[in-house]
Order: C-alpha cells, then sequence, then structure tokens
C-alpha cells in the first residue's frame, strides 16, 4: 500500500482536493473510491471504480500517470506520479472530450516539474 500526497501550491492550496470537494455527493464519492483502489491496488489496478494509464503523450515527464474514473458518462481525470512509495495528486479535471485538453496536460506538468524541483531541496 502506497500513501496518497497532494500537491500544494505555494499559497498552501491543495487544487485536486478542492476539484473533488466541489463535485456532487455521488460523482465525489466515486472520485473518492478510485483514490482509495489507487492506494489500495497500486497502478495496475483497474476496476469498475477506475483505471490507471501511463500518460504516453509527452517525453520530458517520465512518470505522469491518469486515474481515469467513469460516473453515468462523466468522466473524471486525476493526473498523478509516483515518487518513494507515494502517489502524488497532481491535478483534476472533468473531462468532456476524447482528447485531453492541452491547457489540462500543460498545467498537470507544470506541477509535476516544480514537485520535483520542491522534493530536491
Amino acid at each position: 500500500m502506497c500513501t496518497i500526497k497532494v500537491y500544494e501550491t505555494s499559497r498552501g492550496d491543495e487544487p485536486v482536493y478542492d476539484f473533488i470537494e466541489n463535485l456532487d455527493i455521488k460523482p465525489r464519492n466515486k472520485v473518492n473510491k478510485g483514490i482509495k483502489r489507487l492506494q489500495d491496488h497500486g497502478i495496475q489496478q483497474i476496476t469498475k471504480d477506475g483505471k490507471c494509464e501511463k500518460f504516453k503523450g509527452r517525453k520530458d515527464v517520465k512518470s505522469l500517470y491518469e486515474l481515469i474514473i467513469n460516473y453515468n458518462g462523466m468522466w473524471y481525470r486525476i493526473f498523478f506520479t509516483t515518487i518513494n512509495n507515494s502517489y502524488w495528486l497532481l491535478h483534476a479535471f472533468k473531462k468532456k472530450t476524447n482528447e485531453t485538453p492541452k491547457k489540462e496536460l500543460d498545467l498537470a506538468i507544470f506541477r509535476y516539474k516544480e514537485l520535483i524541483i520542491k522534493l530536491k531541496k
């Protein structure tokens, strides 16, 4: 079992938790179940509550993953990375198209790179 950690902005905000808290109760519960399954079963999980995939779109990010959760036809994505037996949740959003929007990916990559710098200090 790995630890779940959440990216924190320089102001102390936790945008992934903020996103989840603003969801309606049923999708929020489904997203939380997906995170719990990630914590309990790891990246290899493929369950009714979600699945994980390594993000293949960018070569400059070595370990960026997506937790993919479907609730009543709405797709929720959480970008995360693995560092020292912890899953770091970086960015969450509701996916409305087949392609991942560039701004969502760019934000996840920015947070990934910022996290790497913070942890090296």
